[in-house]
């Protein structure tokens, strides 16, 4: 099939890709290795590849779950530097309409290659007509909606519920064990730190957490006086906010900036991570890693040393106090800045609603059920169930939008509104949908 710049462009590619229009056996590597799509994965429209979780086959019985980046050619992959970016570490297919280079793609940090298809070699009929099978086909219906479409019954309702209430009592769980080895303020910390980070920087956030444990942190402020300027320093520079050359120009211009690099300074605190480490990509600015540090000192600075007991009054609270008492406004420097020297428009939370809402969910219910478990206060642990039931969704993310199209086609009201049941969704998509595992699927019984 001869090429033709003007043939197919990548958004065709992807919906190429999505619907699978082809045999069985009709896809190939450009080593002659046969490929088996069991799953094209998920399409992803945010940073990195562009379907996640897909589950291929390649060379006859080796299965492999992972990501699949799409291109025209071949070379798109290192002009647009696939090879240097950690994003890309789970690609266990590069799919290319053309492969212009006739050589394997790799990433820096990785020894083996990365299998390529060639679309072109693999498939005998024309682009345009392969393109007009695509567009005039109907989208297939996923099996948890060929039975109801739109309409939600109750057994949905229940299997996504008793899925929130799996998915709680897991997480219950970890707490529970995490208590049994480390000190619990440590660990409950540990958790708010994490849900800060969101799914891009929650890891790096939990090293930071880590790096910079709560004890250490709560010695320096007492030595330096509990004030919003140390505890800052100490989270920013220790993240590696204030360590790079960017930082010192920045506080050559920039009094903030130059005062918060001074106290770090001062601090003499531990080796600082690598700022590099963090994740910029594609990130609202409202929630870059530096204004939620910002946000995390907020937090620490209302508790004085008692994040602990500060966590428990609140979670003891109504729904609206909660959130009221969790949300952190912003004052000073961030309220304009989304990195040292950066501005960004005028915005009134570092912790606002939602995100409140998050770290109740999956932070604060689970800890301190799993902490009166553990010390036997049968009501508060009532109490903690009755709030996650009842308690809002925090929003919207990827797995819940992905789950919402494939259950009732995107009518995100025909769903129960609660956490529970959100929480249910995303347990049910690790369970079931990201390994196509729809045969075993209890919404589809």
């Amino acid at each position: 099939m001869t090429p033709k710049s003007n043939s197919v462009t990548e958004s065709t590619f992807r919906e190429i890709w999505k619907r699978q229009p082809w045999g069985k056996n009709a896809l190939s590597t450009t080593m002659g290795e046969r490929i088996v799509v069991h799953y094209p994965g998920r399409e992803n429209h945010d940073a990195g590849p562009d379907f996640a979780d897909a589950i291929i086959e390649i060379g006859g019985g080796n299965i492999h779950q992972g990501d699949v980046e799409l291109h025209l050619r071949t070379s798109d992959w290192w002009s647009h530097k696939h090879h240097l970016d950690p994003n890309y570490k789970g690609v266990i297919l590069h799919a290319v309409f053309w492969d212009d280079t006739k050589r394997p793609v790799s990433l820096c940090h990785r020894d083996t290659g990365i299998p390529i298809m060639s679309l072109s070699d693999c498939l005998t009929l024309p682009i345009e007509e392969l393109c007009r099978t695509v567009y005039s086909s109907t989208p297939a219906i996923p099996p948890c909606r060929r039975t109801g479409q739109y309409a939600i019954t109750e057994r949905t309702r229940d299997v996504i519920q008793r899925a929130g209430e799996s998915r709680f009592s897991m997480k219950k769980d970890q707490f529970s064990k995490a208590m049994a080895l480390y000190d619990v303020e440590q660990v409950l910390y540990e958790g708010i730190m994490r849900a800060l980070g969101y799914s891009k920087n929650t890891a790096v956030f939990m090293e930071l957490a880590q790096q910079l444990p709560l004890s250490t942190l709560w010695r320096v402020v007492e030595q330096r006086g509990k004030n919003i300027s140390t505890i800052e320093a100490l989270l920013l520079g220790s993240a590696g906010m204030l360590a790079t050359e960017k930082s010192l120009s920045i506080a050559a211009s920039d009094k903030w900036a130059a005062e918060v690099k001074s106290e770090w300074l001062r601090l003499g605190a531990p080796q600082p991570m690598m700022r590099n480490t963090w994740r910029f990509f594609r990130i609202q600015p409202a929630n870059s890693p530096p204004r939620r540090l910002a946000a995390m000192s907020e937090l620490l600075l209302r508790c004085r040393g008692k994040l602990f007991s500060s966590m428990l009054s609140i979670c003891q609270s109504y729904h609206s106090e909660i959130e009221r008492r969790l949300a952190v406004t912003t004052r000073g420097y961030w309220a304009t800045h989304f990195d040292l020297g950066v501005e960004t428009k005028w915005n009134p939370y570092l912790i606002g609603k939602s995100r409140a809402r998050e770290i109740t969910v999956n932070i604060l219910f689970p800890f301190f059920a799993a902490w009166a478990e553990h010390t036997q206060q049968d009501y508060l642990k009532r109490r903690i169930l009755e709030l996650y039931h009842t308690s809002h969704t925090p929003g919207e993310n990827w797995i819940t939008q992905f789950m919402h199209s494939q259950i009732c086609g995107g009518f995100v009201s025909a769903l129960s509104p609660s956490a529970c049941h959100q929480q249910g969704l995303i347990q049910l998509y690790h369970d079931f949908c990201r390994n196509q595992d729809c045969s075993a699927c209890p919404l589809r019984l």
